[in-house]
């Protein structure tokens, strides 16, 4: 294709008209594309909510080393039995 800046008036006035045209017909399709990425869908945000909730929790992490010991919940155990005692 030539180059923008090699044409004439007259072609890029042509040139303007058929894109509009383009454009305009495009626009007429009513389209509603959404090209946004790394939307995360609803599954995957319900699958991650119940690892968000440690942080929101009222379990004391303090006095268990690494924490491990209190991460059960129930209904949303993140070990596989609860802890003893």
């Amino acid at each position: 294709m030539t180059p923008y800046s090699e044409f004439g008036k007259e072609e890029l006035l042509k040139l303007k008209e058929e894109l509009t045209l383009q454009y305009e017909d495009a626009k007429g399709k009513g389209l509603k594309l959404d090209m946004s990425r790394g939307k995360p869908a609803p599954a995957q945000l319900d699958m991650t909510m119940p690892m968000m909730d440690i942080f929101t929790s009222h379990a004391d992490m303090k006095d268990a080393g690494c924490g491990y010991e209190k991460l059960w919940l129930p209904g949303r155990n993140l070990r596989s039995t609860p802890p003893a005692g």
